[in-house]
């Protein structure tokens, strides 16, 4: 009855900021809903609920809290009613590091080796029994390790990246194992020696490109997009080329599938476990995890000429982290939220100057819990985030790290927190305010950090006895003492080309060439960050101008 269904969408709608309710009761009506859940439905596994399913596919809330709780079982359930004793939960993308297999679990004094995957669903006589299939859905996922782009329909002859051309382009076979087993029956004592595992890399961000993003407001230089997006997490292995996952012989001696490779974490204990025979013809796959979610993109309309924007160098990519985390450091106190209901990270974007970043932040919650779509309902609502970043910045230039000055990079007091943990090394508070203010217009300073650049020049010169610090043309350089070679610190987003170089730095290097110096650049990050690597680049031959 179309009058019913009308009254009840109104119903559910009412005192939302949905503005057109029409389109939602004809994509009822007309069959697109129901044409959506049977796609779903027919994509699935059929031992898994539906409703489960269809929050995981973002296509409808689940009643209550939607879960993607994954099992590790320490022995075969006889009631799956109650496997409590029996198994160890974790969230899947959690579960894909701290499950895989060749891992190690410690659990009430006892070491459990997790070897491979399975789930279990009622049999004959509600007994349980194995899933067919453990590993369930599978993809194909395309990441670059230069720019971060990712895609789940990468071509098979791909062997650059189609964003932005570099050779570090990776394909992968993906699947999401439905749950994961150890070795039943036996688990030795602990003994304080734990093996080194492969973790999941960092999530990374993809949308169907059939239900892109739309576009939201925009704030003088700041530009808005949002919608429903895909966040991917994989663990390839230790060797980065995937998981053999094999049937025993004869089928079904183990429940499951095996990984061969996993049983030597087992080696050196006694007594030792038994090893079945496995099939000789393997199934090879990273495993993963998806999670729908709502995403709020954050980018400029335009960008200095003067500045580098590519996150192929680690010092944009430095840049597009960090202050995609400032992003999110200001949206959640805006809403009142927590730091953990929002997740930050960065995707490329072609600009003018080339391939550039688009910062991204997504709700934590499964299907999206409303925070990220709150910025882009409106310009007064983007506001609020803009002066949110503002506030940030002035507290960062503020802020006292543990030495009691202003920390060097990145610190508890400014951007870090135990969620991007793996991330410590390359945020920077400095780079944050500096990209956050170009995303809002303002202009770009690179002699803002002249002091820090010259203290890190500084401590370098003390360590590397062949240069030694000075200044030209009030900017920090580096000379070297064996010949002519002039270095000059730079600014981390800094351009160095002729082409784009800003005044200050183009008055340096024609101060320079005008004594016959070869002309060099490092960045004061890279000084820092990375010494050993600015050292070699530095005293390479025949590599002036990098």
């Amino acid at each position: 009855n179309r009058d019913v269904v009308a009254e009840i969408v109104q119903a559910i709608l009412r005192e939302t900021s949905v503005e057109e309710p029409d389109d939602i009761l004809g994509y009822i009506l007309d069959g697109g809903l129901l044409e959506d859940v049977s796609d779903v439905a027919a994509a699935s596994l059929g031992h898994r609920d539906l409703s489960q399913q269809l929050a995981e596919h973002g296509l409808l809330p689940m009643y209550g809290m939607p879960t993607r709780q994954r099992y590790l079982y320490l022995d075969k359930p006889r009631d799956l009613g109650n496997v409590d004793d029996l198994t160890i939960d974790r969230d899947s993308e959690i579960a894909i590091s701290e499950f895989a297999p060749g891992g190690s679990i410690i659990r009430d004094g006892r070491r459990h080796i997790p070897v491979g995957v399975v789930e279990y669903e009622v049999g004959a006589g509600g007994r349980p029994q194995a899933v067919p299939d453990p590993l369930g859905e599978r993809c194909r996922l395309g990441t670059c390790l230069a720019c971060w782009y990712t895609t789940l329909s990468p071509f098979d002859d791909d062997i650059i990246c189609p964003e932005c051309g570099e050779d570090r382009y990776v394909v992968t076979e993906m699947a999401e194992p439905l749950g994961y087993r150890t070795i039943y029956g036996w688990a030795p004592d602990y003994d304080g020696n734990d093996p080194w595992i492969s973790g999941s890399g960092l999530a990374r961000m993809t949308f169907d490109e059939t239900a892109a993003p739309t576009p939201g407001p925009t704030l003088g230089n700041l530009a808005t997009r949002g919608g429903k997006v895909q966040l991917i997490a994989a663990n390839a292995g230790s060797e980065g080329d995937g998981f053999a996952f094999r049937a025993t012989v004869p089928p079904g001696r183990w429940d499951g599938l095996m990984v061969q490779d996993a049983f030597d974490t087992a080696k050196g204990y006694t007594p030792s476990p038994w090893l079945p025979a496995l099939d000789q013809s393997p199934e090879i796959a990273a495993v993963g995890s998806r999670k729908v979610t709502d995403a709020l993109f954050l980018s400029a309309i335009d960008l200095p000429l003067e500045i580098d924007p590519y996150p192929g160098r680690i010092e944009a990519r430095s840049a597009w982290l960090s202050a995609a985390y400032l992003f999110r450091e200001a949206a959640w106190r805006v809403l009142e939220a927590a730091p953990e209901e929002f997740s930050a990270g960065f995707s490329p974007l072609a600009t003018r100057l080339g391939i550039g970043g688009e910062i991204y932040l997504t709700d934590t919650l499964l299907n999206g819990a409303g925070y990220a779509r709150y910025f882009k309902a409106s310009q007064e609502r983007l506001q609020e985030l803009v002066n949110a970043v503002d506030e940030r910045v002035t507290a960062y230039g503020r802020h006292i790290g543990p030495n009691g000055e202003p920390c060097r990079g990145s610190c508890y007091a400014c951007l870090q927190d135990w969620s991007n943990s793996r991330l410590h090394p390359l945020l920077d508070w400095r780079l944050a305010c500096d990209l956050a203010e170009i995303l809002l217009g303002r202009a770009f300073a690179p002699h803002r950090w002249v002091d820090h650049a010259t203290q890190a020049a500084r401590a370098f010169a003390a360590g590397v006895p062949h240069w030694r610090d000075d200044l030209l043309a009030e900017r920090p350089i580096l000379r070297s003492e064996r010949d002519n070679r002039v270095c000059v610190i730079t600014h981390p987003l800094e351009a160095t080309s002729d082409a784009r170089r800003g005044q200050t730095l183009a008055r340096v290097v024609a101060q320079a060439e005008a004594a016959e110096a070869d002309v060099r650049f490092c960045s004061w990050f890279k000084l820092i960050r990375t010494p050993g690597q600015a050292l070699i680049a530095l005293d390479a031959v025949g590599d002036a101008g990098h």
